[in-house]
């Protein structure tokens, strides 16, 4: 599956993709936020996120997962969803989370292009 890694990382090479397979199926769990499983997207988003900690730091290998992926991950929706709610573009957290899904999606779930979209496009979203 390609996962459309920024080109500056290698983009989806061998090395990129297999690093995002196994990173994918590794995520078990519930958020902590919802207390649900991970979606599909949210596990891609933090895996992005853990491949990008890990060509500009340490080697992850051993530790697929990021944990400061996790938390930027989750605490970004977070915050999307209470600014979603607070300026009555969706009325429920579940409403919410499915527009953000769908935004999480077009941003082929890189959590910095998630963030602009929010940050910078909500008022284009209505979802009530």
């Amino acid at each position: 599956m390609p996962y459309n890694v920024d080109k500056k990382l290698g983009g989806d090479n061998e090395e990129n993709m297999n690093f995002m397979e196994k990173c994918v199926d590794s995520i078990h769990g519930n958020n902590k936020r919802t207390g649900k499983p991970y979606t599909k997207g949210e596990k891609i988003a933090i895996c992005k996120t853990s491949l990008k900690n890990k060509k500009s730091s340490i080697d992850l290998e051993e530790n697929l997962v990021d944990n400061k992926a996790v938390e930027l991950v989750e605490s970004t929706i977070e915050q999307a969803i209470r600014k979603m709610i607070n300026q009555n573009l969706c009325s429920t957290q579940e409403s919410a989370m499915s527009t953000i899904e769908g935004i999480l999606n077009r941003s082929n779930n890189d959590i910095e292009v998630f963030k602009y979209i929010i940050d910078n496009n909500l008022h284009y979203i209505s979802t009530n």
